[in-house]
């Protein structure tokens, strides 16, 4: 087996992805951010990150983006447990042939979360 490709895992707003090519040339391949889909994850899993996506861009207020994060700490806490959930998912369907990098900001600390 050959090199494993590197992937970024963190959520962005309004993006329906998580995954994140950490190589130019794969971005060609897979998108940017990456399709899911043409990673060989699960329907179930491209379901929950499309799922986490959208719960994650209920945190900003969108009429005012650089304004204070919409969530309590135990939302916010929440929701980094649900999308370390879904990391260990991703690792465990696709980690053979990627090198998934973990850069989520709410897996550190909830109180980093960023515009």
């Amino acid at each position: 087996m050959g090199e494993r490709l590197p992937l970024r895992y963190f959520f962005e707003w309004a993006t329906d992805s998580a995954l994140w090519s950490g190589d130019p040339q794969l971005s060609d391949q897979i998108g940017y951010p990456a399709k899911p889909e043409s990673l060989g994850l699960s329907p179930e899993t491209c379901e929950r990150m499309r799922e986490l996506a959208r719960w994650h861009d209920t945190d900003m207020d969108w009429s005012d983006p650089g304004g204070e994060r919409l969530w309590s700490d135990e939302e916010a806490q929440k929701f980094a447990r649900a999308s370390q959930d879904l990391y260990h998912q991703i690792v465990k369907e696709i980690g053979v042939r990627y090198t998934i990098h973990n850069e989520e900001v709410s897996l550190r600390n909830p109180k980093e979360r960023s515009v």
